[in-house]
């Protein structure tokens, strides 16, 4: 799954895969960092609670993050994910507050 990041927006380019192990490529396409979170949880993209200008990943279960992807590079890595629904975000300080998530679902 390639989850490309720019100036505060976000986008995969799959919005499911199959449970077991998945591949994620963080690309930073902008010039800021960027970090990619696979957060697994029932609450919607744009629902989860926000505390510090972050995204509290209490609300789910942190499955897989990418941390400090400079701007122009790319990060790839593996995590086993179980069925269920989780979301993509940046959670770098006001990034999901711009809105850089997208949902993702597991079958």
């Amino acid at each position: 799954v390639t989850v490309t990041l720019k100036a505060l927006s976000l986008a995969a380019d799959k919005a499911s895969a199959a449970a077991g192990d998945v591949s994620f490529k963080a690309d930073n396409k902008g010039a800021l960092a960027h970090e990619l979170v696979v957060l697994k949880t029932d609450t919607a993209p744009d629902k989860l609670p926000v505390k510090d200008g972050k995204a509290d990943e209490s609300a789910g279960t942190v499955a897989l993050k990418i941390a400090d992807i400079a701007g122009g590079k790319a990060d790839t890595k593996s995590v086993k994910l179980s069925a269920g629904k989780y979301v993509l975000l940046c959670n770098v300080a006001g990034h999901y507050q711009a809105g850089m998530a997208a949902a993702f679902t597991v079958q």
